[in-house]
């Protein structure tokens, strides 16, 4: 593509304009730099990508994006921006965009963005369950990685750079995607990974004080923010009306629509039932929609399950989607590492969630207890790198509600894990002498299935669908599915 068509309208300083310039690829990783692309240095919270133009220059490279000067050789052109990223995104939506002539060939795609402080993931699920109940191909870009046409890729963010969005967007309109739902982050939005988007529809889940601190946002303030900013681009807005942010962070320039329990909501949830038996969690509620009423059974538990489902329900009925078919949809759903129940466990219920922050647990520990255990067991720690406030939290919650918990390690990354403890410690308080502290999360998982019995739930806490335990920069193998299935198999010998 032409070093022009790629910039669009966006600004920039050449340092020497080759207006012939041919570009095939972009790249921010200098080892991933040739002689026809383009290398964009990006700032990170551990690294600079302007440290490594050299690098991406011995690669071959020799066009440069900055966001100030950088010494290179004479023969390399620099094209100073005033911020990076949303030059990426920029030149990513235009090498990946398809021309008219393409676009008459494809089928017409929506997109669709889910945002909120938890409940993104499950939310996209349950969708796209829905959705492909009802015959329809759907894409999906999220925390599980990037799912369209029988394939899973792996993603290293919530929401990925903007330029493996765009590219991934061209992969699933060419194989006939007719929607495509996004985990839209706050950090994404920050970062611009998804400026460049036009949303067909955006939906609110909900919205606490979370992700605030080294790495992630400034203030709460900053964070709500970012959420609203997402909205502007939704040319229709689903949201959770019992949120007490929703005012703030939906948007109504284009027209809304809302869920919740409220009597206001256009989609409403009532008589919710909650029920246990072998095959694990389940909940049956009604859902009304204008004025008519609509038992449905989801195989999830809790009330987050259900505020989960309303919002994809929204969005299904908004695309014409039957509450029959809504039904085999939610029938059919299964949410990794969500209220995740291990299979083969005996009279013992374990359970894996991605639970990590202060929102989170509450509803996980909260929605645990509606199904009466003897006792519930808690496994968790909290990650390295991120707010002392989300390890004071969760340690005050889980030890106080779970009748024992184990303290352990969960990605301590940069991190020691002792003083990551400690802070969880000075969380816990008094609720403390219910806790034990193992440092090891295997060994911490064994010890916690050691001591349940008939009737106990032990919750696993923290990672839900990650298999790995990221130490020093490392993602060092880590399956907890694999941890609990090899304990049960050798209790029975």
């Amino acid at each position: 593509m032409n070093i022009l068509k790629l910039f669009a309208d966006y600004p920039f300083i050449p340092s020497f304009l080759d207006s012939g310039k041919e570009i095939t690829d972009i790249v921010y990783d200098s080892r991933k730099a040739r002689p026809d692309t383009i290398f964009v240095a990006m700032r990170g919270a551990n690294r600079d990508g302007h440290d490594s133009c050299m690098n991406a220059y011995e690669n071959g490279c020799r066009d440069f994006v900055v966001e100030h000067r950088v010494t290179l050789p004479n023969d390399a052109i620099t094209y100073l921006v005033a911020d990076s990223r949303r030059a990426l995104s920029v030149m990513s939506r235009s090498l990946f965009q398809f021309t008219p002539k393409e676009e008459k060939k494809l089928v017409p795609t929506q997109l669709i963005a889910v945002t909120g402080t938890k409940g993104k993931t499950s939310t996209c699920m349950i969708l796209r369950s829905i959705l492909e109940a009802a015959g329809r191909k759907v894409g999906y870009i999220g925390t599980l990685g990037v799912m369209y046409d029988g394939k899973v890729l792996e993603t290293p963010n919530t929401t990925p750079e903007s330029y493996e969005i765009f590219r991934h967007l061209r992969q699933m309109r060419l194989s006939g995607c007719e929607y495509v739902l996004i985990e839209a982050s706050s950090q994404g939005v920050k970062l611009h990974r998804t400026a460049d988007l036009c949303f067909n529809l955006g939906v609110f889940t909900n919205l606490s004080p979370d992700h605030i601190g080294p790495g992630e946002h400034e203030s709460f303030e900053e964070y709500l923010a970012c959420k609203r900013e997402l909205f502007s681009q939704c040319a229709l807005s689903i949201g959770n009306i019992d949120d007490e942010y929703y005012e703030q962070v939906v948007s109504n320039r284009f027209g809304r629509l809302t869920f919740g329990l409220s009597e206001k909501a256009d989609y409403r949830a009532e008589d919710t039932a909650f029920t246990v038996s072998a095959d694990g969690f389940s909940t049956v509620f009604t859902c009304r929609e204008k004025g008519k009423r609509h038992e449905l059974k989801l195989n999830l538990p809790g009330m987050f399950s259900v505020y989960n489902a309303l919002g994809a329900i929204a969005v299904a009925r908004n695309y014409g989607v039957s509450y029959e078919t809504i039904q085999a949809g939610l029938s059919a759903v299964r949410v990794k590492g969500r209220t995740e129940i291990v299979p083969d466990t005996g009279d013992v219920r374990v359970l894996l969630d991605y639970a990590h922050n202060e929102l989170s647990v509450k509803s996980l520990f909260d929605m645990l207890l509606l199904y009466k255990p003897k006792r519930l067991i808690a496994v968790f720690g909290c990650g390295g790198n991120r707010s002392k406030l989300r390890r004071y939290a969760m340690g005050e919650i889980i030890c106080k509600t779970a009748d024992f918990s184990v303290i352990t390690s969960d990605n301590p990354r940069d991190e020691d894990v002792g003083a990551i403890i400690e802070d969880i410690k000075q969380g816990a308080g008094e609720y403390i002498k219910k806790a034990v502290v193992v440092p090891d999360r295997r060994e911490a998982i064994e010890y916690a299935l050691s001591l349940a019995g008939s009737g106990d739930i032990v919750a696993i806490v923290g990672k839900g669908d990650q298999d790995y335990e990221e130490i020093k920069g490392v993602r060092h193998p880590f399956d907890e599915r694999r941890i609990v299935a090899d304990y049960f198999k050798n209790a029975s010998k």
